[in-house]
């Protein structure tokens, strides 16, 4: 179905990509919490969304310093999904304010998807980005 939206299973993008960077993950001393519906799913090309949370993870270990929890949500909110990232903050490691590859990757990435990124700051300077994407609100029963 060339041109045609996708459905993309957020749970199981999530799962993908941290079993992608696990080694890494494993190797810096950071766990990750997630806190997702298992039947949410996003209008989005599936590929697209893991190689999106790969990067997403990928810059918020590297602001991790060790022993870090990254937790990822994704809720439904009317029409759309927010996927937010949060680093613990006690944890966080000081960065610079440039945008690295794997953050200009997922932002352009997510763009291209139609969707868009937000980022913002606690009041303690935490990182948190949140992504919004179209929510699949009716499943294709042509699919099945």
């Amino acid at each position: 179905r060339a041109g045609a939206d996708w459905a993309s299973a957020i749970r199981t993008a999530i799962d993908d990509a941290v079993q992608f960077l696990f080694c890494d993950l494993v190797s810096r001393g950071i766990s990750v919490e997630v806190d997702c519906d298992p039947d949410l799913e996003i209008i989005a090309e599936p590929a697209t969304v893991r190689q999106i949370l790969i990067n997403l993870f990928f810059e918020a270990a590297d602001r991790a310093a060790h022993g870090a929890i990254i937790s990822v949500s994704a809720k439904a909110s009317g029409i759309e999904t927010e996927i937010s990232i949060s680093i613990s903050p006690e944890l966080q490691s000081a960065k610079a304010g440039e945008e690295t590859f794997s953050l200009l990757l997922a932002r352009t990435l997510i763009e291209l998807s139609g969707a868009k990124l937000i980022e913002s700051h606690t009041a303690s300077g935490s990182w948190l980005p949140t992504a919004r994407f179209a929510r699949v609100t009716q499943h294709d029963f042509f699919l099945s």
